[in-house]
């Protein structure tokens, strides 16, 4: 007996997403990047988040086929994070809650980071690096 499975997805509805769009929202997130603030933080790791579920399945593969000039600015803006939550240059003094707060928010951050590094434009970069040449643009 055969023991193979097969998922399958419906067709997505989702339109491409402009990545030029979402790649200023990486920038707009890396360039401003503070802890002192928590209602900020909290709003740049939901734009994040944004721009993790844009990426998901075809339309976010699209979107980095037809803008594959743009993954190493997208790639500089995630490895800015990534090195900020490594090496974070200031301890804000905050009370015992904000820092469970700040702690929940930076792990979710560290999180979509790495998601959309390694599952989205790793990904891409994998079977990119899968297709016949005879095939690319």
């Amino acid at each position: 007996m055969c023991g193979i499975i097969a998922v399958l997805r419906r067709p997505s509805t989702r339109e491409v997403p402009e990545l030029v769009e979402l790649l200023g929202l990486l920038e707009s997130v890396s360039n401003s990047l503070s802890v002192e603030d928590l209602k900020i933080l909290k709003k740049q790791v939901e734009s994040l988040d944004f721009v993790n579920s844009q990426l998901k399945g075809l339309p976010g593969f699209l979107a980095l086929l037809t803008n594959e000039g743009l993954i190493p600015a997208i790639e500089t803006s995630l490895d800015r994070l990534f090195d900020f939550f490594q090496n974070p240059e200031v301890q804000p003094s905050l009370s015992s809650n904000d820092v469970e707060v700040l702690n929940v928010l930076s792990s979710r951050m560290r999180d979509l980071v790495w998601s959309i590094k390694n599952d989205r434009v790793g990904s891409y970069k994998r079977v990119s690096d899968l297709t016949s040449k005879k095939f690319q643009k």
